[in-house]
């Protein structure tokens, strides 16, 4: 497990092909992802913030998807298809709110910092 250390109370449990490592989530590429503690966000601006190292481009690779299960209430950002450029997206179940960025992967296997504001 992975604890928050601003809120010692949300911890990321890894499954699948994930592992919690001193640096953090380290993820397979296939079926790992981490399952985070509930917590209650929206209706506010918000900032989420990683460092990222892709070793491939796989489809729609998350860097994280936080939601309420599939088109509902969803936020993620993810590489778009296997490209190496990012989408920021927000949908609120009725809306959404695409945020595209071009190609920022510009080297697998380079650790990259990402801000989405």
């Amino acid at each position: 497990d992975v604890i928050d250390a601003y809120n010692a109370s949300i911890v990321a449990t890894s499954y699948g092909g994930a592992s919690g490592l001193a640096e953090g989530m380290v993820f397979d590429g296939i079926d790992g992802y981490a399952d985070v503690t509930p917590w209650q966000f929206g209706g506010e601006p918000m900032t989420v913030e990683a460092y990222v190292k892709y070793d491939a481009l796989n489809v729609w690779s998350r860097i994280f998807d936080f939601g309420d299960g599939e088109a509902d209430d969803n936020v993620f950002v993810a590489n778009i298809h296997t490209s190496s450029s990012l989408r920021w997206e927000l949908f609120d179940g009725v809306r959404s709110s695409t945020h595209d960025v071009g190609s920022i992967f510009t080297s697998l296997s380079a650790w990259i910092h990402i801000v989405c504001t």
